[in-house]
């Protein structure tokens, strides 16, 4: 199996520090934006409150989300039906690609027999494959994604 459990609490702990470091981010732009206006005036409160807004977003957006998503993808992984799918393989990506617009993958092309071919994504945060092309895999699949290999 490409995944454990550690891996999982790995990810929630990132999930929860990131969670927490965004909420604070927040929570500070309000209170200091809320206590200088009342000292300093309107305008300069406002500016600190939108900062501390655009903080939180670029926050969330960058750090707590792929988190995020990366925590899901992992829950479908552990919870999810498998299949197994076996063939040579026909195609490795050279990068990693940006799918679902939530994580990175190498798309695995795999030729599965009586003209038809299999797209799989192999987890980029794994690291990259140790394939060659030609070579007879079979792999244990959660829709597309590889879950296990088995030789």
């Amino acid at each position: 199996m490409l995944y454990s459990g550690k891996d999982l609490k790995t990810v929630l702990t990132q999930l929860i520090i990131w969670a927490a470091i965004d909420l604070i981010i927040l929570a500070a732009s309000i209170a200091f934006g809320f206590i200088i206006s009342m000292d300093k005036g309107l305008v300069i409160g406002t500016i600190i409150m939108i900062a501390g807004l655009f903080l939180f977003i670029f926050v969330l957006g960058n750090f707590a989300l792929p988190c995020f998503y990366y925590y899901r993808y992992l829950m479908d992984v552990f919870t999810g039906r498998y299949s197994k799918r076996a063939g040579n393989i026909a195609k490795i990506s050279k990068k990693p690609l940006y799918k679902d617009n939530k994580n990175y993958y190498y798309e695995i092309d795999v030729d599965l027999g009586g003209g038809m071919c299999g797209m799989l994504l192999y987890d980029a945060n794994i690291g990259k494959p140790d394939f060659n092309v030609g070579e007879h895999k079979s792999f244990v699949c959660y829709e597309n994604f590889i879950v296990k290999v088995e030789e």
